[in-house]
């Protein structure tokens, strides 16, 4: 039988646990997801009217020389009020919001695609998108069914067994 002494016991958990903080820190550092330097959201809401307000947001993740903003709008869609593009700086945490007003032209599937695009400093540039679907179809599965004649027959007469004839 093997007897440890009560410093080498203590000795042996410090030194696991400075291994498993040490690990835990280079691996954590090299598998962590790289920050997009944009928070770029695209969003939409109906008014009553019937007019689709469409919102891109950007938020500034880190430094950088300028950015561009940008709606791509589909045909089937015309500009009401707002603008669908801006230019200039934001700081780290900053916030800019674009926002237009459309009214549909046609009832034609399209796509809205939100584009921030950052330029570095250092040079370079990087490019996000975010999209949203105008005038879809409607998922059929989600809409409320309509019973079929036969069954709405049966549910006239009271049971099951009274349509059967029995």
């Amino acid at each position: 039988m093997i007897l440890y002494r009560k410093s080498q016991i203590i000795r042996g958990i410090y030194c696991c646990l400075l291994a498993a903080i040490l690990f835990y820190g280079i691996c954590g550092s090299v598998l962590a997801k790289p920050t997009p330097p944009l928070d770029l959201h695209i969003s939409r809401s109906t008014q009553l009217d019937g007019k689709i307000k469409i919102k891109l947001t950007a938020t500034a993740q880190m430094e950088t020389a300028s950015v561009e903003l940008s709606l791509g709008l589909p045909e089937s869609v015309a500009i009401v009020e707002g603008s669908k593009k801006w230019a200039g700086s934001l700081a780290i945490g900053e916030k800019k919001t674009i926002m237009v007003l459309i009214q549909k032209v046609s009832t034609t599937p399209g796509e809205v695609i939100g584009e921030g695009t950052v330029y570095f400093k250092e040079g370079g540039s990087f490019t996000q998108q975010n999209n949203i679907q105008i005038n879809k179809e409607p998922n059929r599965s989600l809409l409320p069914r309509t019973l079929s004649p036969s069954i709405q027959q049966r549910r006239g007469k009271g049971t099951i067994l009274e349509h059967k004839g029995f």
